[in-house]
């Protein structure tokens, strides 16, 4: 039995690789080629063919590395991102199908799951962002097809249908086939084959596909679905699945030292009913950008409990000049460190001690789908929810209805934003101040929940109002 494991471990240690063999990049976004001195790096495409200058692979980091030659050049190389298949089976993941070019000439359109076989990438340039075409076999014929439109494993999609009235199942891929069946609004099912050719009914501008459905097989319009990659279209979105899911205050503790030095200090103060609000100019502090940072502070009039809210050393915080209806709250806008996001305005909620931050402003704002205009047809972008926010004076309530809606390409050009004419979910988020925490209910539901509803028609609506 020792014997038997030493063998095992020694195999382990063993090369797999052999000298001067030709090995290809397997992985499929490419990998990257590090020279020997580690100053300079290359990036190469999927199914590039390396020379194995070395067998024995090196420990670095995390990852082994391989010594290979490219182009009379060594290189350090990912021994798991390289192998001795040449090629790849891939399939068509673009629902709408791909072109097929042969000698530069479009001959062919291939359709959603459709099979081929790789056999060379083609990068306009040394980036993983400029692979664009793939050399392919299909059929037995060689051609070309853009890279982007082939996955190596078999795709799924899912459709909703979106049209109130519901969609008609038939029994062929045309207008002349018997209606089977009429799938209700929000049915859910999965394409099955997708027809090539696209056409226009009732200005909607799609093709033909086949799914089952409750064990009913046939033909549906896509020009009447939502799709996705994802069976639960209530799902997709954890971002907004998750809002408010946890909201977990900040606690404080008394520091004159620092009281002194926010009454000296200070840039803003706001005199609320039980705290004193104070904003920070942080002259020795300052962000990636340079910008020097401002920090918010909450202190206890009856003491010196003080509570900072975010205490990370960039994040930059102003406090906005709106009067909010709720006792010992004040609204705040936060630029992150250093990233690409959009400031964003949180609520800061001072209850017995403790500081709760919250992640939405006291605005709202009506749903929109955004577009950038093509030739043919408008292209969607992105989109922006639904959102109402109400108080309840009586019950020291907020309320906060937000829906996300579904949006699709449209056949208009020229088109920057439409209204979307239906949502794929509805979040209606209780926020209660009750005795010495805030406690939130989360309910999934279209409109607004029975148990709410007289609540909600009393509460004040709030406006759109921003001063910055």
């Amino acid at each position: 039995m020792k014997i038997y494991i030493y063998f095992l471990i020694l195999f382990s240690y063993c090369s797999i690789f052999e000298d001067n063999q030709s090995y290809y990049v397997n992985h499929l976004k490419g990998t990257v080629l590090t020279t020997l001195d580690s100053e300079n790096s290359l990036w190469v495409p999927p199914l590039t063919e390396l020379k194995i200058s070395k067998s024995e692979s090196i420990q670095m980091a995390l990852s082994k590395v391989i010594t290979v030659s490219y182009n009379n050049i060594e290189y350090y190389a990912y021994s798991n991102q390289i192998g001795l298949q040449s090629t790849y089976t891939a399939y068509v993941n673009d629902i709408y199908g791909t072109e097929f070019r042969e000698l530069n000439k479009v001959t062919q359109k291939l359709k959603f799951k459709e099979q081929v076989k790789v056999i060379r990438i083609n990068a306009d340039s040394l980036s993983v962002l400029e692979v664009s075409r793939a050399d392919v076999e299909w059929n037995g014929r060689k051609g070309e097809i853009d890279w982007s439109n082939l996955s190596l494993d078999l795709p799924k999609r899912f459709f909703l249908v979106i049209t109130p009235s519901g969609l008609n199942i038939r029994d062929t891929p045309d207008l002349k086939g018997k209606i089977i069946q009429t799938l209700p609004y929000r049915t859910k099912g999965e394409l099955l084959e997708a027809n090539r050719k696209n056409e226009f009914i009732q200005n909607k501008e799609g093709f033909w596909f086949k799914t089952k459905v409750n064990n009913i097989s046939g033909w549906i319009f896509s020009g009447f679905v939502l799709f996705s990659d994802k069976n639960d279209f209530y799902k997709n979105e954890e971002w907004f699945n998750n809002f408010l899911e946890e909201v977990n205050p900040v606690e404080g503790s008394n520091n004159e030292t620092l009281y002194k030095q926010l009454e000296t200090k200070f840039v803003i103060r706001k005199e609320l009913t039980n705290y004193t609000v104070y904003q920070l100019n942080i002259k020795d502090e300052k962000n990636c950008y340079g910008i020097e940072t401002n920090k918010i502070f909450i202190k206890l009039k009856k003491s010196n409990h003080i509570i900072q809210a975010i205490k990370s050393n960039c994040d930059r915080e102003v406090l906005l000049d709106n009067e909010l209806p709720i006792e010992d709250s004040i609204l705040v806008k936060v630029q992150h460190c250093c990233g690409d996001l959009p400031p964003e305005k949180l609520i800061y909620i001072a209850i017995h001690d403790k500081l709760y931050p919250l992640t939405f402003g006291w605005e709202n704002s009506d749903a929109f789908c955004f577009y950038h205009s093509g030739n043919n047809f408008s292209f969607f972008e992105y989109y922006t929810l639904h959102k109402e926010v109400r108080f309840h004076e009586p019950t020291k309530t907020i309320f906060i209805h937000r829906k996300l809606p579904i949006c699709t390409e449209t056949i208009r050009t020229n088109v920057e934003k439409l209204k979307p004419t239906d949502f794929q979910s509805e979040l209606f988020v209780v926020l209660k101040i009750k005795d010495t925490e805030l406690k939130v209910d989360r309910i999934f539901s279209p409109g607004i929940p029975k148990i709410y509803q007289s609540s909600w028609n009393e509460s004040t609506k709030v406006e759109k109002k921003e001063n910055e």
